[in-house]
């Protein structure tokens, strides 16, 4: 399992968790809000990870801070994201092997995650983090010419999603579903809290 295999490597990299408001419902939203962010904490201890910054994760002048003190291995999770699989994080720490950077695409256009290298400059680590938080629809588009304009090499890992919308929810809700009827749901999904919420949201 991902949590056993990544405290075995000890931690490879420091983790910073930003935050990113995410569609709520009305009832019950800010127990949504715990349960994304809790499930990402848990996917940080998970892989061995070290967890900087804030415990409520990091926001304005504090992701700035986080990114400018340190010439570790960065990866940048985002507060809004279901279910993030333990593969999307193991791809980008093995894509840093090649590449400065690895981005993970939403399909609307976001980015699910960010991950720097040592040798990634501190304003172009900046920027692609300000254009996902401050622009989360275009920041696919933002980061590209950022990239481009820097002359830039990124690996590209396969799409996720946020929670941005109700139909997001649903679907959120279905992962959490699936995870647990299959027999290698806890490797490919931390979504405890999550699956928790919802059985409460049915019970309301």
């Amino acid at each position: 399992m991902a949590k056993q295999e990544g405290k075995s490597r000890g931690a490879r990299a420091r983790a910073v968790i930003v935050q990113r408001a995410p569609w709520l419902p009305q009832s019950m939203g800010q127990a949504l809000k715990t349960a994304l962010f809790e499930d990402l904490r848990e996917l940080v201890s998970a892989m061995g990870l070290s967890l900087n910054g804030p415990k409520e994760g990091a926001s304005g002048a504090e992701i700035r801070a986080l990114l400018e003190t340190s010439r570790d291995t960065t990866l940048v999770l985002f507060s809004d994201i279901p279910g993030l699989p333990p593969l999307s994080v193991e791809g980008a720490l093995d894509a840093l092997h090649e590449y400065p950077c690895a981005l993970g695409p939403c399909a609307d256009g976001g980015i699910y995650l960010l991950a720097f290298g040592p040798d990634m400059p501190e304003k172009l680590k900046v920027a692609l983090v300000e254009a996902a938080t401050v622009s989360p629809s275009e920041a696919m588009n933002i980061a590209a010419d950022l990239l481009t304009d820097e002359e830039t090499n990124c690996s590209v890992l396969p799409p996720w999603f946020r929670m941005a919308t109700e139909r997001d929810l649903q679907f959120a809700d279905n992962l959490a579903r699936l995870s647990i009827l299959s027999d290698e749901g806890e490797d490919d999904f931390v979504c405890d809290r999550l699956r928790v919420w919802f059985e409460q949201r049915e019970e309301a």
